[in-house]
């Protein structure tokens, strides 16, 4: 692994005088207590142990709670959707807009760095912005960041901002956390901001805690090809779905949501809209608890229903499309349907591409469900279940490969068990 090259003077991160934009959207009866299972003495800052590394670490300098958290760290990157966080991060940079410069974490000195947090829980929430002169999207906009510290994630929260996006906003998505376009127009606290905080807080050796944390890193542009201690809680459990058998259970790669994890490793139920605190702390209590217990935890049943329905009453008018590819554009879509299906769709929405695949995704939406079933049934091809239980399609391009039409609804008598974002 190559070193990050030198840093400038590092800045006390407690000290800084920033334009903090404070948000919550948890409900005021929540609180953000300590979950039942985990009490604080399973906190890692309150053990003590010895670091034993391995011959290949020996020229690693690794801090006193590596050894703690050595277990969960190996089983983050023994999962096999590890890969992509080991992506070539020059094309990843590439493939994401730029929009701000990338965070490269200082090379780990205990002396220097003695004071920082060893420990940290993230969790950010996004949105999807527009560049208004080349019309370049992001759809993993930053609007806010919370890090809690690790050796007390129920009182000491890091940092808890919003965060006004570099491009104006082309889509909220305040039904995922509550953020919308109006409650960011004011905010002050800039990528310029996120990029100073964490240069000051985070080393080669943080050990960092999240779900789902590759899209965090995305958000927040921290480059983490040198981070040696991710542990993403997506990672550490895995899933079982109702009925079950024993070989598709060897088969099953699927991840669970933090909602999943936290209604049954800590007997805690989560808030319908995300908040960043709340989601940061159970990422950490839920890997807290995996270390504790040396890895012995729980199947994870599968049992969240689907997120984004929330956008509109009824999906039964709104057609799923993935696998897109890179130059796929919203008119390219519009024409697809007109062309293969003669039924002009309502709205396409702003095609979400995956930065480490290149790989798109977006819903289209049809004035009503007959004319969305219609869209479906036009299309040539063999319909079959995805995942999800749910018909899909394969369209054959002109030059190779192909893209998947896919219905939101499910037939009555198929169990919706997996959320949209599944091949």
């Amino acid at each position: 692994m190559a070193a990050p090259p030198p840093q400038q003077q590092t800045f006390d991160f407690r000290s800084m005088n920033l334009p903090i934009a404070s948000f919550s959207a948890m409900p005021n009866t929540a609180t953000n207590d300590t979950p039942n299972k985990v009490l604080d003495d399973t906190c890692s800052s309150e053990e003590e142990g010895e670091i034993t590394e391995s011959e290949e670490e020996e020229e690693i300098v690794r801090h006193e709670e590596y050894t703690k958290w050595k277990l969960a760290i190996d089983e983050t990157k023994k999962h096999p959707k590890y890969t992509q966080y080991e992506k070539n991060i020059q094309e990843v940079k590439e493939n994401m807009p730029n929009t701000t410069p990338w965070v490269i974490p200082k090379v780990y000195n205990p002396t220097e760095h003695k004071g920082l947090p060893q420990v940290i829980a993230i969790d950010c929430e996004m949105c999807r912005t527009q560049n208004p002169d080349t019309n370049e999207q992001d759809s993993k906009a930053l609007c806010r960041i919370s890090i809690v510290n690790g050796a007390n994630p129920k009182d000491d929260v890091l940092l808890d901002t919003l965060v006004k996006p570099t491009w104006p906003i082309i889509d909220d998505v305040s039904f995922i956390h509550g953020i919308t376009s109006q409650k960011l127009e004011n905010v002050q606290f800039t990528m310029a901001h996120v990029n100073y905080f964490l240069s000051s807080l985070c080393t080669t050796e943080t050990i960092i805690i999240g779900h789902g944390l590759i899209n965090d890193f995305l958000s927040m542009r921290l480059d983490y090809s040198v981070m040696n201690n991710i542990i993403d809680t997506a990672f550490l459990y895995k899933v079982s779905f109702p009925n079950q058998t024993s070989e598709e259970q060897q088969l099953n790669t699927a991840l669970p949501s933090l909602q999943e994890l936290a209604n049954t490793i800590l007997t805690k139920n989560m808030p319908t809209i995300h908040d960043s605190v709340n989601d940061a702390q159970t990422a950490f209590y839920c890997a807290d608890y995996f270390r504790t217990q040396n890895g012995n935890v729980p199947i994870i049943l599968k049992t969240t229903k689907k997120r984004r329905d929330k956008r509109n009453d009824s999906s039964s008018d709104t057609l799923f499309l993935h696998r897109l590819p890179q130059n796929c554009t919203v008119d390219h879509i519009t024409q697809l349907f007109q062309i293969h299906t003669s039924i002009i769709p309502k709205n396409v929405q702003p095609i979400n591409f995956n930065p480490s695949t290149n790989i798109g995704k977006t819903f289209v939406i049809f004035t009503t469900t007959e004319h969305a079933n219609l869209a479906f049934d036009t299309f040539a091809g063999d319909c079959v279940k995805d995942a999800s239980g749910r018909n899909q399609k394969r369209i054959y391009l002109r030059g190779g490969g192909h893209v998947c039409v896919r219905k939101m609804i499910m037939d009555d008598s198929d169990d919706d068990s997996s959320s949209i974002d599944g091949e």
